[in-house]
């Protein structure tokens, strides 16, 4: 039976005398760095996170009709990620 894991892709910053080659790298060493053990380079993969606000309920309602509070919005993010198996 496989394993399977995930790891965030990190976020890579490069200075301002860097190129794409030198962010390639840092994406690699990333990849590199947790393919040990056995595990495997899957795919990259990318999902979406939809975080919902906490209901506001009666009062609050009458507070957004009032304009005294500010209706919450969901946050929406998204998150890549480096797919890893091991067998």
């Amino acid at each position: 039976m496989a394993q399977y894991k995930t790891v965030q892709v990190p976020r890579i910053n490069i200075g301002h005398d860097s190129n794409e080659q030198d962010a390639l790298k840092l994406f690699q060493d990333t990849i590199e760095k947790e393919a040990s053990d056995g595990w495997e380079l899957v795919c990259p993969h990318s999902i979406t996170i939809t975080q919902y606000p906490e209901p506001i309920g009666c009062f609050g309602q009458l507070l957004v009709l009032f304009r005294l509070k500010e209706v919450s919005r969901a946050m929406v993010c998204n998150i890549d990620m480096l797919i890893f198996v091991k067998k």
